[in-house]
């Protein structure tokens, strides 16, 4: 399954200055990303710390999520804001459940689960 042809929920978000992109799919959870790598201080790593940043001496990382479990958008009502992602296996799927359902981690609002199953999208949708 390819992402960008069979919805319009697609996302490309590309960073022409570095060439960063990231492309998700808020329908079927479909993820791809090119990125340069960081630490966990958020900082670029160099491949040879001894020289700059130039693009030559950073690592680019790729992540892709092919066949993801499917994806969540959580919405809260008193505001309207929301969140979205990627559910990437079934175990990630009942863990988001437990931690935002049945443990009311939230103050209210909907949760959609959205996957691609038997060529047709489906979708739960959960009120908290």
């Amino acid at each position: 399954m390819n992402a960008l042809t069979v919805n319009q929920k697609t996302v490309v978000d590309f960073y022409y200055k570095t060439g960063e992109e990231y492309t998700s799919c808020g329908k079927c959870g479909y993820y791809h990303s090119l990125s340069y790598r960081r630490d966990d201080n958020h900082e670029l790593v160099k491949k040879d710390p001894a020289k700059g940043l130039e693009f030559d001496n950073l690592f680019m990382d790729e992540t892709i999520l092919n066949n993801p479990f499917g994806a969540y958008h959580v919405t809260a009502d008193d505001s309207g804001v929301g969140l979205c992602g990627s559910l990437a296996n079934e175990d990630e799927y009942h863990a988001f459940i437990e931690h935002n359902i049945s443990n009311k981690n939230t103050n209210g609002g909907t949760i959609t689960i959205s996957r691609f199953v038997d060529n047709e999208f489906k979708e739960e949708i959960h009120k908290y």
